[in-house]
């Protein structure tokens, strides 16, 4: 005579298969998740912040002794007031501020400064802090 499953013993092995079949697509569900964001999960810290503040200069190319003359068009959040002029060796030569009549400059303004005399030639750039991407952005000249 053949045995006889009993019904209470089929419906706890129905169960527990059931459960390892929700376990096993739920698994799959969170790795798959994982998968599709993986770019954005990690990339936040990767990626470039790029500015959209823009400096326009007059002439890219100046003596030494002569006006560096330029235009900054700050971004959405705007830039800070001070800027720095800067040479390739990262050494910041002077400190100025824009007249835009706060801290935070959110319209076009134009500068002009004198460079001196003694400045060598080589690359130099304007340093501003934006606030759109909450750090320092460089624009090049260059004193031949």
């Amino acid at each position: 005579m053949p045995k006889k499953r009993s019904a209470k013993k089929e419906a706890v092995m129905l169960s527990n298969e059931t459960k390892t079949l929700v376990l096993a697509i739920l698994v799959i569900l969170a790795i798959a998740l994982v998968v599709a964001n993986f770019s954005s999960i990690t990339g936040s810290i990767v990626k470039e912040k790029k500015s959209s503040t823009k400096v326009i200069f007059t002439n890219n190319v100046i003596s030494p002794g002569e006006y560096v003359e330029f235009e900054i068009i700050p971004s959405k959040e705007g830039v800070n007031k001070k800027y720095r002029i800067c040479d390739d060796s990262d050494r910041c030569l002077l400190r100025a501020y824009m007249q835009c009549g706060s801290y935070n400059c959110d319209n076009n303004v134009k500068e002009r400064y004198k460079t001196w005399p003694s400045w060598e030639p080589g690359v130099y750039y304007v340093k501003l802090f934006d606030y759109e991407i909450n750090d320092f952005v460089n624009y090049h000249f260059t004193i031949s």
